[in-house]
């Protein structure tokens, strides 16, 4: 195995993974004017929030009973009867004269 020359190996300033490296590093170190880490701002406000975060006890719910009978559940046996009885007596009924 012949070594490699000096002149074929890899050039440090010419990678480009460790050059974005060093510019990460960088601009992690040197933020630029006016963006200023807000951390302690932020856990402020939420130390505010958690503090009077107070839960308040809402008004109770008053049921009512719901009075509305499904149609199938209601089999309208005495209209049913009523005309059965004026059919059978031959009487027309006359327009909403049976009680639903």
């Amino acid at each position: 195995v012949t070594p490699t020359p000096p002149r074929l190996k890899k050039n440090r300033k010419t990678d480009p993974v460790s050059r974005f490296r060093e510019f990460q590093n960088y601009w992690n170190l040197h933020k630029p004017p006016g963006e200023n880490n807000h951390n302690a701002l932020r856990w402020s406000i939420k130390e505010k929030i958690a503090k009077h975060d107070v839960i308040g006890s809402r008004p109770r719910k008053t049921f009512v009973p719901n009075n509305y009978v499904i149609p199938s559940q209601n089999p309208r046996h005495s209209l049913r009867w009523q005309i059965r009885t004026d059919l059978a007596y031959g009487v027309m009924p006359t327009v909403a004269s049976y009680d639903y």
